[in-house]
């Protein structure tokens, strides 16, 4: 026998109390899943490359790239390079990066991309900053 088909507790079948418990397994479990990434082949991926200007353009790593909608925020790596896999849509990549003092060039480029479609974005700084 299985514990929904148990007698009564309290006065209330358990019979009556399972629905309940079992409608909400299936919530939980789409909640989980919404976090995850989109299927392979229905991504797009943004690719952002951040280069020194003032210095023959090599690659700055740790430069903040910001992707939205999505809130999502990446840090260049080693060879200046921020990727985002992303669902198919618009999106406003941008990105405030130091030169000549304090300040800041500021980078804002709208793109959108189709299921599977990649862009690939370089913004340049002149690491000078104080």
């Amino acid at each position: 026998m299985s514990w929904c088909n148990r007698s009564r507790s309290n006065g209330v079948p358990i019979l009556l109390r399972c629905p309940i418990i079992l409608l909400a397994v299936p919530l939980v479990a789409a909640s989980a899943c919404s976090d995850s990434e989109p299927p392979p082949g229905e991504t797009a991926t943004i690719s952002v490359l951040v280069t020194d200007s003032s210095h023959g353009q090599p690659p700055v790593p740790g430069q903040e790239v910001h992707v939205s909608p999505g809130g999502l925020l990446g840090t260049t790596d080693d060879s200046g390079l921020a990727v985002f896999h992303v669902p198919a849509g618009d999106y406003l990549v941008s990105a405030r990066l130091c030169c000549g003092g304090p300040a800041l060039l500021e980078y804002d480029e709208e793109v959108t991309l189709p299921s599977g479609g990649e862009v690939e974005l370089t913004f340049h700084t002149c690491l000078t900053c104080q």
